[in-house]
């Protein structure tokens, strides 16, 4: 068995009571939705996008959260924070930040990495529901930096 097929058996496993199980596309790509946790934001409303990318080679795959969108170019500072936030896994919940084109204007990401050439739904699963808790506490970290930088278009605000 490949990665991908490891990632559709662990995604159809973790997606088994909705209407239409998730799987990867063509590309290696797939989108969850999962609510918002309460209190997460004041409007209750966005819901948390994860996506699972796997990489071009197939052996590899993504855990990714988009977080904001830089509007300009973001300060030195900014970059010197993300850098050093990430470098303790306790000080990021075991998560990490990324920048990626996206279009226009390139975003701000939550990601996870997996580096080893299979994964098992049970794997998943604890990895998914672990990056979850990861992103939710990037998501309050962006937060605070976004009040010192002007370039940061958070995606989950207030």
């Amino acid at each position: 068995m490949t990665l991908k097929d490891d990632l559709n058996r662990a995604l159809a496993e973790l997606t088994r009571s909705r209407e239409t199980p998730v799987s990867l596309d063509e590309q290696g790509w797939a989108q969850l939705v999962l609510p918002m946790p309460p209190g997460m934001t004041k409007q209750g409303g966005p819901q948390l996008i994860i996506e699972v990318v796997l990489s071009k080679t197939g052996n590899y795959f993504t855990l990714l959260t988009p977080l904001a969108v830089l509007d300009g170019k973001p300060s030195a500072e900014f970059f010197q924070a993300l850098l050093y936030r990430q470098f303790s896994a306790d000080q990021v919940e075991g998560g990490g930040f990324g920048l990626g084109a996206g279009g226009e204007r390139d975003r701000l990401v939550a990601l996870c990495h997996w580096p080893l050439a299979a994964i098992t739904p049970e794997q998943f699963s604890a990895l998914f529901r672990n990056f979850v808790k990861a992103t939710l506490a990037l998501i309050r970290e962006v937060k605070e930096m976004a009040r010192r930088e002007p370039a940061l278009v958070l995606i989950y605000p207030d």
